[in-house]
């Protein structure tokens, strides 16, 4: 069982509260199951921790009720997101507009912050970083959307101009690892 931060949950929770109506939010409660629907329906702690499954079928519930398109919806979420956590942990590098310090100290804090795979980010220049992402199962493909919108975002926050994330492809990868390039001006 993987298991992933209750922090990455409230991403969900603050779009959905801010773009959906009471009717809109009922229904998409109503399609989770009823072991989901209680775990959402009460308090979910940043801090702890709680099953990957249950976060994949609630964005499979927000996609089906909203009936919206997975990529801009994931790329909303992904940077309403990054504009929140930036602000909240990583205020510093906003003022100093310093994206790799950004990234660097994001490397660090992952554990405490999503405690879901890993992440290893090599800079290669000033403006240019590999960053591999390895999770302990396959993802669904919203979560992927929302990670990279969240870091595309998250760096042009730092400073970054013209960020750029482009995934890497490789037939040696498993399927539960991504690595992509990111550059920025």
């Amino acid at each position: 069982m993987s298991t992933i931060r209750g922090l990455v949950f409230h991403s969900r929770f603050h779009y959905v509260k801010q773009h959906l109506d009471y009717t809109t939010r009922r229904n998409i409660n109503e399609h989770l199951s009823e072991q989901v629907r209680n775990v959402v329906s009460e308090q979910v702690f940043p801090v702890n921790f709680y099953r990957f499954e249950m976060l994949q079928e609630l964005d499979n519930a927000i996609v089906t009720v909203t009936t919206a398109a997975e990529q801009p919806l994931f790329q909303s979420i992904g940077r309403e997101f990054a504009h929140a956590i930036v602000d909240r942990y990583f205020f510093n590098y906003t003022e100093a507009q310093k994206p790799q310090r950004f990234l660097a100290q994001f490397q660090r804090h992952y554990a405490r912050l999503w405690g879901f795979g890993q992440i290893d980010i090599r800079p290669e220049s000033t403006r240019k970083s590999t960053i591999i992402l390895e999770y302990p199962v396959s993802v669904h493909p919203a979560y992927h959307i929302f990670m990279t919108s969240f870091l595309t975002n998250a760096i042009a926050l730092c400073g970054g101009k013209s960020v750029q994330l482009n995934p890497v492809e490789s037939e040696d990868d498993p399927q539960e690892c991504r690595k992509y390039v990111t550059t920025w001006q």
